[in-house]
This record gives structure tokens, C-alpha cells and sequence, in this order.
């Protein structure tokens, strides 16, 4: 106390006034700006989500026009049979060297043997399968092979049309 009465009047008024403008720039700088940068990100986050959920709505009407034709009518699959498509599928994906068997146990499934086939390959053509003509895997069993990446193995396809 007996600092500030051994200033001048003249050095007390701007002391004082250095002190208030000292204290709004920290409040400034600590709490206001902090918290309209917060209120800025979370407008940006409010349009995002409302984009998202205009998308949505959209996605879902989409889904419900979808929804009647059910998914056997979205696989062209030309008249063929599973067998003929497994095997189609599989020169298109350049695993017919790695084919040792393939035989249908049913209408509906088809068992295939595997000898030194690219797992990598392996599983495009069988994303194909699904994708193309609705034809998924119903068991599986691989054995990894000598060589790296490479491997035997059996499968059973089955129809998800019928």
C-alpha cells in the first residue's frame, strides 16, 4: 500500500488504467476468444450433421424405393448355372490353374478345391461372387502353402437367390 501513495497521481492513473486494460486482454485472450472460436467449430459441426442427416433422409426414401424388388433381381447372371458362374468367375479373376475340383453338392452349392492359389486372388473372386451374382461362401478352410502368399484349401459356395 504504501507503494501506490508514493506515486505521483499522474503514474496511480496510469497504473490503474494499464492494470483494467491488462485484465481485458486476458479475459479476451483466456475466455472470450476461446469460447467464440468453441461456438465457431460447433456451427461448423451443426451444418456437417445436418448435411449428413439431409443425406440420409435421402438414402432412406432411396432404400424404401429399393426395397419391393428384393435382391434376386439385381444379379444378371444370364441363365447360367452356379457351377458355370463359379467357374467364369474364377478364370476372370486367373484362378482356373488353382481350381483342382470344382462340384456342385446341390442347386444351391457348389464345393471347390484349391491348390497353390493367391489368397489375395482368392479374395477378389469371391467379392465378385457375392457382388455379381449373389453367391457367397458358406464354409471354408485354408492351409497356408510353402510359398509366401499362396494357399490350398476347400470351399463351399452357396446361392443367397434361392
Amino acid at each position: 500500500m504504501s507503494f501506490w501513495q508514493n506515486l505521483s497521481e499522474r503514474d496511480r492513473k496510469v497504473l490503474g488504467f494499464g492494470g483494467i486494460a491488462v485484465g481485458i486482454m486476458l479475459f479476451w485472450a483466456f475466455a472470450w476468444q476461446p469460447l467464440v472460436d468453441a461456438r465457431k467449430d460447433l456451427a461448423t459441426q451443426v451444418a456437417a450433421a445436418e448435411n449428413d442427416y439431409s443425406w440420409m433422409l435421402g438414402a432412406a426414401e432411396r432404400l424404401k424405393q429399393l426395397a419391393p424388388t428384393g435382391t434376386a433381381n439385381t444379379f444378371d447372371r444370364a441363365g447360367k448355372s452356379m457351377l458355370a458362374l463359379a467357374d467364369q468367375a474364377a478364370k476372370d479373376a486367373t484362378l482356373a490353374n488353382a481350381i483342382q475340383r470344382m462340384e456342385p453338392a446341390s442347386n444351391a452349392r457348389v464345393n471347390v478345391w484349391l491348390e497353390r492359389a493367391d489368397f489375395d486372388q482368392v479374395a477378389v473372386w469371391l467379392e465378385q461372387m457375392e457382388l455379381r451374382f449373389g453367391i457367397r461362401v458358406e464354409s471354408f478352410q485354408f492351409d497356408r502353402n510353402a510359398q509366401t502368399g499362396l494357399v490350398d484349401g476347400r470351399l463351399t459356395l452357396i446361392d443367397s437367390v434361392q
